[in-house]
């Protein structure tokens, strides 16, 4: 009798078990469920936003830029590259047809610039 008192005791612990693994795994399933997503999605919320906001904000520079009637030149140093503005190069007197000769290299620019306003 000792015997199957102390298997039903064993059996009791197993199921127990069992229920308290099952009940642990609904409840965090249920919680990643409701909260998971918002975790999860929230980032990437976050990075379509701030797209938006910088498309937003070269928008309204490209405007000023425009409005304003003035070139632009920009020089990477990493890159030792640079970007002129069809403005600039309008303002060197480049026209539509021949702005594509002048090459996205700073030597474009300095080649130029007058010997006496280069520096020494």
């Amino acid at each position: 009798m000792r015997k199957s008192l102390v298997t039903d005791e064993v059996k009791r612990f197993v199921w127990d078990l069992i229920g308290a693994i099952a009940f642990g795994l609904f409840l965090s399933f249920g919680l990643l469920y409701l909260f998971g997503k918002q975790l999860l999605l929230n980032p990437f919320k976050k990075l379509e936003e701030s797209r938006t906001t910088l498309k937003r904000s070269e928008e309204r520079f490209k405007l000023a830029i425009f409005g304003s009637d003035d070139g632009l030149w920009d020089w990477d140093l990493e890159r030792n590259a640079v970007f002129y503005s069809d403005r600039f190069k309008s303002l060197l007197g480049f026209s539509q047809e021949t702005q594509a000769l002048f090459s996205a290299h700073i030597s474009s620019l300095f080649d130029r610039v007058h010997p006496e306003d280069l520096p020494i």
